[in-house]
């Protein structure tokens, strides 16, 4: 491995951790329960994101993979939900249901395909 490819894996995971803190920070704080939690959400997908795809790290042959392949990809999910709860707009269930299923099947057409 290149020294880059060693810097690039440390700042992402570094970047993860530094994102778990800060979720946890905010999950404790005062904010109304709703936006902490899907400010959390948001956090810890992107967390996941930054994680799954550090290049030194083989993710795969790890047994939290489809975990943390499951928060990686619902980081767009992630953000409709904050996004809707910040700006105070009321989230449709239906839509909620719709997008969650499809992330599901995403996720689990993913893990079949590999």
């Amino acid at each position: 491995m290149t020294r880059m490819l060693l810097i690039d894996t440390a700042l992402r995971l570094l970047s993860a951790g530094q994102l778990m803190l800060i979720a946890l920070v905010i999950g404790r704080g005062r904010a109304p329960r709703p936006i902490r939690w899907a400010t959390v959400l948001l956090l810890l997908s992107v967390a996941a994101y930054l994680a799954d795809v550090a290049p030194v790290i083989d993710m795969r042959s790890m047994r939290i993979w489809p975990v943390v392949q499951l928060g990686s990809q619902s980081s767009p999910l992630a953000l409709w939900v904050f996004a809707h709860l910040i700006f105070e707009r009321r989230i449709d269930r239906r839509l909620l249901a719709i997008a969650i299923a499809i992330t599901l099947a995403c996720w689990i057409n993913f893990l079949a395909a590999v």
